[in-house]
């Protein structure tokens, strides 16, 4: 299959979160993938996300990343709970560049653990908020 020499992957920036969502099992099976790039629409629920992260967290070789986290996870706001991006991504060690945008859905202090990648040259945390707190930009520091 062809698809498994397939190097970068971009799905975005209007790509659904159900689209994404159903896709993203068989981003594992792409072995050579070393870019992934992610910006899905608004409206996401808690077991799409989950599955996203999962699959993203999947895609071992990974070098580069670029990924959205949407705050509109659809959820009564009373009940929504940061998402632990940062902590699902702890197991790509071989990522150097990441970008993480609406980090302000992040759940409080999880972009700390992204000082256990050190292989990192670039770090991006856009709009940031409660997953960007002191304790977090002090471990990164």
């Amino acid at each position: 299959m062809a698809l498994q020499r397939l190097q970068q992957l971009s799905l975005g920036p209007y790509t659904l979160a159900p689209e994404a969502a159903a896709t993203a099992p068989a981003w594992a099976q792409l072995r050579q993938l070393r870019k992934l790039t992610l910006a899905y629409g608004e409206g996401i629920n808690r077991a799409q996300q989950a599955a996203i992260l999962a699959a993203v967290r999947a895609c071992i070789g990974l070098t580069r990343l670029a990924l959205e986290v949407p705050g509109d996870i659809l959820e009564p706001y009373a009940d929504f709970v940061g998402v632990a991006a940062c902590t699902t991504l702890v197991g790509l060690a071989r990522l150097h560049d990441l970008a993480i945008v609406n980090t302000y859905a992040l759940a409080p202090s999880d972009a700390q653990v992204l000082s256990t990648l050190t292989r990192l040259t670039r770090l991006v945390l856009a709009e940031a908020h409660a997953g960007l707190d002191d304790v977090a930009a002090t471990a990164l520091a």
